[in-house]
């Protein structure tokens, strides 16, 4: 019997560490930096721009009297024989873009009481609508649990 001598394997090292190196290069290359976690781009007002900056917009209380008369804020809008409620309406829309500029929302409370005009109301709702508001209670003046 022959006695077959095994053949010793050489592994060359150095190619092999140049293609890892290779890899390593490739791919630092074509990595994308990403952002941090906390990085957050929010624009700074400039010094002076009071334009850009609005206060937080309260709830709007529209109250309906018994002759017709409505109150915007405890303040007199439009006479009680005005059906289109020209003041109102403007006003309505003019906070209503205001409200678009700082992301926030108009409500609106109508409280109307038990002798108050039913058309009257109609009217009020119909000037919130024109000014496209529509986050809109409804209250009533509750006289029996006095």
């Amino acid at each position: 019997m022959k006695h077959i001598e095994s053949a010793q394997i050489e592994l060359q090292i150095a190619p092999l560490i140049d293609v890892c190196f290779l890899l390593l290069f490739f791919f630092m290359a074509t990595a994308v930096p990403s952002k941090k976690e906390g990085q957050v781009e929010i624009p700074i007002p400039h010094a002076g721009s009071t334009d850009e900056v609005f206060p937080p917009i309260e709830e709007q209380n529209l109250k309906i009297l018994d002759n017709g008369q409505v109150l915007w804020n405890e303040a007199q809008v439009d006479g009680p024989d005005s059906a289109e409620l020209p003041s109102l309406s403007e006003g309505l829309k003019r906070l209503k873009a205001i409200s678009e500029r700082s992301n926030s929302t108009v409500s609106v409370i109508i409280e109307a009481g038990d002798k108050s005009p039913y058309q009257r109301f109609i009217d009020v709702i119909v000037a919130c609508q024109k000014s496209g508001i529509t986050a809109v209670t409804l209250s009533s003046e509750d006289t029996d649990s006095l």
